[in-house]
């Protein structure tokens, strides 16, 4: 089955790469912020975990511009009608989104449209030359705004980003239920993600404070299955599926302890993963602390004038 799936604009290279990697895809049609990919039924229902996707919907024709209207006036939309719709263009002029309506609403039984909440809403998109006419099957609700550092029981303002987190996660790991590790997780703000995600989650902190913190964050959004302990990360030796980590960086903090600490981790960890996505402070030369590794993909994301993160995404 054929989908396309409409991107956030804030990252566009990393929200392609999130899709790509968490359906294990090799191939996508892509213009803009916009992609065509080719998944099954069982797939697309993970659909939802995706962090910088905005909305899905199944492709049920393509056509011309020219011959668009010929094509909605044959096209059985009953078969996807239920209790109510509305229509929505993206990249065609509003103005005939009334003229499709109409056309849509003379092939149902018993129409009725509503424009704020529909439940069925058919979406008529342009792609490079051609126009797709799709379902919407998924809009993201956006929920990890709710889940920012500032909402959550145990706040630390260098906590990550929720969205970027969850990003990471699926990048890591896919779309399969998995074992996630974040050897300096801190408050937890990356084990949240992987949580809620449904992977077993494993969380290192030398500091007790920290891992203190990182537990009541965990527990308050009722996530059971995960391990947070004063371990060295250095030390970790137990398997798991990915790593997921921001490295710590404050002002009182030399980059010079910082790369040797990851270096040291980053050689061990070889032992135990097979695919790691890490997060370094600009000021972190990082190509000389992955030893072994291969660098799959790497990524500038901004935060904001005076800080940006690399997402790096590692491979044995």
């Amino acid at each position: 089955m054929k989908y396309i799936l409409g991107l956030s604009k804030q990252d566009l290279k990393l929200s392609k790469f999130e899709i790509l990697e968490f359906f294990r895809l090799k191939k996508s049609e892509n213009k803009k912020e916009l992609m065509i990919i080719n998944l099954n039924d069982k797939k697309i229902k993970e659909i939802k975990k995706l962090a910088y996707t905005n909305y899905t919907c199944e492709v049920l024709f393509e056509s011309s511009m020219k011959e668009l209207i010929e094509k909605i006036e044959k096209y059985n939309w009953q078969k996807h009608y239920k209790k109510n719709y509305c229509v929505r263009n993206i990249g065609i002029n509003i103005s005939k989104e009334k003229k499709f309506a109409d056309i849509i609403w003379n092939k149902l039984k018993k129409p009725k449209v509503d424009l704020r909440n529909a439940i069925t809403e058919f979406m008529f998109i342009k792609f490079g030359s051609k126009v797709l006419g799709t379902k919407l099957i998924w809009k993201n609700p956006k929920e990890f705004l709710q889940r920012k550092a500032h909402l959550r029981p145990e706040l630390h303002p260098s906590s990550l980003d929720p969205r970027l987190a969850k990003a990471c996660v699926n990048i890591a790991v896919g779309y399969s239920k998995s074992k996630v590790l974040d050897p300096f997780c801190g408050t937890c703000g990356i084990l949240i993600e992987a949580g809620l995600l449904n992977h077993k989650v494993i969380g290192c902190d030398l500091d007790v404070i920290m891992a203190r913190k990182g537990v009541i964050n965990i527990e308050h959004y009722n996530i059971e299955n995960y391990e947070i302990g004063l371990r060295n990360a250095l030390e970790f030796n137990e398997k798991v599926n990915a790593i997921v980590t921001d490295i710590p960086y404050g002002k009182n903090t030399k980059a010079k302890d910082i790369e040797k600490v990851v270096k040291k981790f980053l050689e061990n960890a070889r032992k135990f993963s097979k695919k790691v996505v890490i997060m370094f402070p600009s000021e972190i030369k990082y190509k000389k602390l992955v030893g072994k590794w291969k660098i799959k993909a790497e990524f500038n994301h901004y935060l904001h004038k005076s800080l940006s993160k690399k997402v790096v995404v590692l491979k044995k």
